[in-house]
């Protein structure tokens, strides 16, 4: 099931929401239906952005953006912890395939951009800020032989992009 909901760009902003719910499953040759890796349940996004124009004659623009993503974690096969310790590498549970799933997925990107507009030629720079809430969202879980133990890996902090643009 999917929801839509869209403000297109006009009265110099917009908004885009959308939300889905699924099960993704299959069903392997034992007969049993299982979830598949990406079987997270849910899905949902919210894109904003407004412009302020500023300057003589309002020609040019302070523009902010958002995007925000929320999503059910990503399935994975669980590790048997003492058959990887007895044989001293990584032992996935085949019994019970992609019934774990890592912590649910968040992230906020954010910009802000400014756009100086000239007669025949305009530049732009902006500052574009991925994970701005600095969320470390689980990638998945290895074992670790030298430990002995189950190790979640995560996924990189803020992201920091400058950029600078110039339209002819």
């Amino acid at each position: 099931m999917e929801l839509t909901v869209e403000k297109s760009f006009s009265k110099n902003y917009y908004v885009l929401f959308t939300a889905s719910l699924y099960n993704s499953l299959y069903r392997a040759s034992d007969n049993v239906w299982r979830n598949t890796r990406y079987n997270g349940n849910y899905i949902t996004s919210l894109t904003a952005g407004k412009d302020f124009r500023v300057g003589k004659k309002g020609k040019n623009i302070i523009g902010i953006n958002i995007k925000l993503f929320y999503a059910g974690g990503r399935r994975f096969t669980p590790i048997d912890l003492e058959e990887s310790i007895k044989q001293r590498e990584e032992v996935r549970d085949e019994t019970r395939i992609f019934e774990d799933r890592v912590a649910d997925y968040f992230r906020l990107d954010t910009r802000i951009r400014f756009k100086h507009n000239l007669k025949k030629v305009a530049w732009e720079v902006s500052i574009d800020i991925q994970n701005t809430a600095n969320r470390k969202n689980e990638f998945k879980r290895k074992y670790n032989a030298a430990t002995e133990r189950i190790e979640a890996k995560y996924q990189q902090g803020i992201i920091p992009v400058l950029k600078f643009r110039v339209e002819f």
